[in-house]
Formats: structure tokens, C-alpha cells, sequence
């Protein structure tokens, strides 16, 4: 689910453009890595970056309006956040992408082999899903059947800003694909995703990384912001699913800690389960640390892609455009046709003259300010939550309940 952009200033008619740069960056809809690609995720942050720099301090604002650096930036441009010393822009453009690949496939395999084997498919069958053999079974019920294949078919897909496949439950053990999340689930899920992340990013002594797992994810259930993020990761107990299914729950030596879901790097030539740890040191939290930034600024950025998110009327002739308008309604890749889907995702792209006006911000300055928020000594979760609330992702109804639950969306369905 990537979301590229080229972003055409709405008031100057300038085309900030971005020649053929070199990158590995996986797409879900063609099931291919690319060797040379036009990073879509890493323009948005590349210009981010290059107006939160020039901001100086201040809070940055309508970042589309003012002069930019044209091109990508790169390890020569450094990012001012005290909590992840010499950060550089290469390294958040590259985890930008970091919720379309968890396993670093991309950054770690040097060929094109392995992206025929990262699809739907493998997510539904296994052992030897490509040769047809085996049973089949949904590996996206649940986070134990990988990171991948429920951050883009599952239980995890609110990292895309998108509505999430609802976790099984004590009346339906084995999920209906009829069943549908509500608007304000999906909500609940982004803010959570949101305020964990920005913590994580934070988190330069690697105090919450290195807690215990399940009992991380457990008490967070106990907060109302929280408890529909932490649900995705460790799902009550009464929810009726089989032992191995939470194997990451299970008293193990050592024990699964919070840094999991960030540290793989998967090698292997077929598959994501060779996964070489990044290590639990001060260069390898590092890496984490910036993963889950690139991780917040992803799913906001892809809250401004139509096929996952419902902002204003869908234009056929423009299915790559932003509109900044509070949020009508969150879509779910299940049931989407995935030529429809990425065809929101790519270039070309144009943005409504409102993001000059709308309290709604657009992609690149709403990412220049979380690294304000970042950026800080103080902790500003509670802010940073608010804003999103407001500036971002603030809902289209007085009341929540009349919203639309999650569907495929008509313009992007089979």
C-alpha cells in the first residue's frame, strides 16, 4: 500500500517533481520490489524534513507554500531530534516505508525473487501455498501470522490509516469476512498507533522496547486511547483462539519484549521467516527508534491516499489527489481491486486548492509538525493527539456513531 506522490502546489501551479531515484520499495498491489522506483512515501518525508529544518524551532505551517529543496534529501541533510542523536534524512525516508515491508525485505534482500512470494497468497496458504499444497488457512486473523500479511490484509491495517479486519471474538472464533469495523474502532486504532509510536521514538534508553510484551500490550488495554491499538497486538481473553496462535504470550525464556514488532530483518530468499534481529543495543534500538517515526508519518501521509481513506467526492480522472477534508469514512483492502487501489497511490498527483484554506492539513506540513512534536524535550503525546485529532484526522460527523462503518469503498471494489 504504498502511497506515492508528486506534488502539485495548488496556488503557484508548480510541480515540485522528483527525477528517477535509486530505491528498493516494495508494492503490494504488483507483488514486485522495484530496483528503480520514484519513492512516494519518501518525497512526502523528504519535503517534510526540508520544512520542518527551515522552520528553525517555530511550528511549522503550510509547508506546500513556501520555496523547497527539489529533490530528495539525503544522509548530508541532518534532522534536530535529541532523542535519536545524528539522525539524517536518508534514514527517516527509508523508514517512511517501514509499515509496507516490516521485515526489511526490501533493504535486505538484493534481488526481485522474493516479491513474488510476498502477496495475498502466501497469506492465506502455507506450506507450499505457491505450489497450491497444503490447507488453507488466513494468516491474518491474528499478529502471529506475521507482520506483513495483517498490517496489509489484517488485523494491523490501521498502519495504513485503513480499517482493520475485526479480531476474532468469544461469538465468532473464526472471523466473518462480512464483518466490518466501525468508524470510531478505526479511530481509536490510529490515535493509539499514533501515540505509541511517537513514545517508541522516543524511547532512547530502551525502556519501553524492553518490556516484556504481553504484559506491555495488556495494561495498555486499560487506557481508552489505547485499548483498540493494543487489542491488535494481544487480544482478550476470552477471545477463542487456539494456544499456538498466541505463542508470543507464552512464558518463554527469553520472553517477547515490545522491540519485536520493529527489529526483524528478514533475509531468507523465499519467505520472512530467516529473520536475522536487530540487536538489542544502542545502534540497534537506534534503528528501531527511527522505524517507528517512519511509522507514524506513514500512516498519516496514507490517510491522504482515496483508496484508504474517504475525504471528499472520488474524481475517476484524478484517483491520485489530495483533498484536505475531515474524514467521511475509513476503507478496508478487503474486497478492493488492487489495480483501483494503487491507482490512488501513484503519480500524478494533484491537490485541492481547500488544503491552502481547510483546517485540515496537508501531507507535507502535517509531517513537518509531528517532528516538531518529536523534537521536543518535553513529552508532548497529548498534543501531538490533539492535533491529529483536529488537523488530520478530525471526523466529518458531531457524532461518530452516524458514521459509516469500513467497506471497500464503491469506486475501488472488485
Amino acid at each position: 500500500m504504498r502511497f506515492g506522490y508528486q506534488l502539485l502546489c495548488a496556488t503557484s501551479l508548480i510541480v515540485a517533481s522528483i527525477n528517477t531515484a535509486q530505491g528498493l520499495q516494495y508494492q503490494v498491489e504488483k507483488t514486485i520490489i522495484e530496483g528503480m522506483s520514484v519513492p512516494g512515501h519518501e518525497t512526502v518525508t523528504s519535503m517534510g524534513i526540508d520544512c520542518f529544518n527551515k522552520a528553525s524551532g517555530e511550528f511549522p505551517t503550510n509547508c506546500l507554500h513556501k520555496p523547497a529543496f527539489i529533490g530528495l534529501l539525503n544522509e548530508r541533510t541532518n534532522i534536530d531530534i535529541p532523542t535519536i542523536p545524528k539522525l539524517n534524512a536518508q534514514e527517516l525516508l527509508d523508514a517512511s516505508s517501514f509499515p509496507d515491508d516490516p521485515g526489511r525485505v526490501a533493504a535486505t534482500f538484493k534481488g526481485g525473487a522474493k516479491g513474488f512470494f510476498l502477496n495475498k497468497e502466501k497469506c492465506e496458504f502455507r506450506p507450499f501455498y505457491q505450489f497450491g499444497l497444503g490447507g488453507k488457512r488466513q494468516f491474518f486473523n491474528n499478529i502471529t501470522g506475521g507482520l506483513f500479511c495483517n498490517s496489509h490484509y489484517g488485523v494491523l491495517q490501521f498502519w495504513h490509516a485503513m480499517a482493520s479486519r475485526p479480531m476474532p471474538s468469544e461469538k465468532a472464533p473464526i472471523v466473518n469476512d462480512s464483518q466490518v469495523e466501525p468508524y470510531q474502532n478505526t479511530l481509536n486504532k490510529i490515535l493509539g498507533w499514533a501515540a505509541f509510536t511517537y513514545k517508541i521514538s522516543r524511547d532512547n534508553k530502551a525502556t519501553i522496547l524492553r518490556e516484556e510484551f504481553c504484559p506491555y500490550f495488556t495494561k495498555l488495554k486499560q487506557d481508552s486511547l489505547m485499548k483498540d491499538m493494543a487489542l491488535a497486538f494481544v487480544p482478550d481473553e476470552e477471545i477463542d483462539l487456539k494456544s499456538q496462535q498466541q505463542f508470543h504470550c507464552e512464558d518463554l525464556d527469553p520472553p517477547f519484549r515490545v522491540r519485536f514488532i520493529f527489529k526483524q530483518q528478514c533475509n531468507g530468499m523465499f519467505s520472512a521467516a530467516n529473520c536475522d534481529p536487530l540487536p538489542d543495543n544502542q545502534q540497534g534500538n537506534r534503528k528501531i527508534q527511527i522505524a517507528a517515526l517512519g511509522s507514524l508519518v506513514h500512516m498519516i501521509q496514507d490517510s491522504y491516499s482515496q483508496s484508504h481513506v474517504v475525504r471528499n467526492k472520488y474524481d475517476p480522472l484524478t484517483p491520485a489527489r489530495i483533498d484536505c477534508a475531515p474524514v467521511k469514512a475509513y476503507l478496508t483492502y478487503k474486497g478492493q481491486d488492487p489495480d483501483k487501489h494503487g491507482a490512488s497511490d501513484v503519480f500524478p498527483l494533484s491537490i485541492n486548492p481547500n488544503c491552502s484554506a481547510n483546517i485540515i492539513d496537508d501531507p507535507v506540513t502535517a509531517t513537518a509538525k509531528v517532528l516538531w512534536y518529536v523534537n521536543h524535550a518535553d513529552d508532548k503525546a497529548d498534543e501531538l493527539i490533539t492535533y491529529l485529532k483536529v488537523n488530520v484526522f478530525k471526523s466529518a460527523y458531531t457524532d461518530n456513531s452516524l458514521a459509516p462503518n469500513a467497506s471497500a469503498g464503491d469506486n475501488f471494489k472488485l
